[in-house]
């Protein structure tokens, strides 16, 4: 599961500060209750549902809510760890009585992520940062900023290093995280050319391109198993909201399956 929350990380790294939402819908029916919000390509899927439910629950739903939101695209969701956003969640007052008054709200858990169909990995990464082309542009001189790469996995001389600022690959100028991620991912499988920053000094470095849609298409079915399973769902008491969600999921990764059986990488569309 770890994998999976983190593979924004490695994967499609996004940046993880969500504006002003620029698309939302809203769906709160019986126990499942999920907004989408969107700014730019990045989505939030905010579970607030009215009923008291566990805080694992919660979670699962609003990661849920992305996946399902994704496979209304034919897209996989790639989703951040979620975020706890519950407000206080008991608050306890002392009337004149000396009596305790509790109220409650249930768990809210907002998950980040973007909807892809063909995801590619060009290294582990802990993590990523646009760089202002006022740091970039005194080495490079091309006006234009890049992606500071913090990593520890340092094995071989032609990968990316802790703080190499990445400028293009295969000649593809990037200059920002949605550039990283949709560049990344229309490279074929196989050797690319990375232009990097390294020492303030402009280098060429081989870069290996490995195809991660198979693995992202296993980790989602892994997350709807158990965010769909049977035990959860005693029929009289699901929301027909959650079972629809669960079924649009179902149909798409089947879908996928089907494509896996005659080819590598299902749905090689971005």
């Amino acid at each position: 599961m770890k994998t999976f929350f983190y593979s924004l990380a490695t994967i499609a790294t996004i940046p993880f500060i969500i504006g002003c939402a620029t698309v939302a819908s809203d769906r709160k029916i019986e126990g499942y209750g999920v907004q989408i919000n969107q700014s730019g390509a990045i989505r939030t899927s905010l579970y607030n549902g009215p009923l008291k439910i566990t805080n694992e629950k919660a979670m699962k739903y609003s990661m849920l809510g992305a996946m399902e939101n994704c496979a209304q695209e034919k897209k996989y969701a790639l989703m951040d760890k979620p975020v706890d956003r519950t407000p206080i969640s008991s608050l306890k007052q002392v009337t004149a009585n000396g009596f305790v008054r509790t109220l409650d709200t249930p768990p809210q858990y907002s998950t980040a992520f973007i909807c892809k169909s063909n995801i590619n990995s060009i290294g582990h990464f802990e993590k990523t940062e646009n760089v202002s082309r006022d740091i970039v542009n005194p080495i490079t001189k091309d006006l234009s900023g890049g992606i500071l790469i913090r990593t520890q996995d340092q094995k071989e001389e032609n990968s990316f290093k802790d703080k190499d600022i990445l400028l293009s690959l295969n000649d593809k100028r990037i200059e920002e995280m949605s550039d990283l991620s949709n560049i990344r991912d229309t490279l074929p499988p196989g050797k690319a050319k990375a232009k990097i920053i390294r020492n303030s000094k402009v280098k060429i470095i081989e870069i290996t391109v490995t195809p991660q849609t198979v693995a992202i298409h296993n980790a989602q079915a892994v997350m709807f198993g158990v965010t769909c399973a049977a035990k959860d769902q005693v029929f009289e008491l699901v929301p027909m909201s959650l079972k629809a969600a669960c079924d649009t999921v179902h149909l798409f990764l089947k879908g996928q399956e089907i494509a896996l059986a005659g080819s590598t990488e299902p749905n090689s569309k971005n």
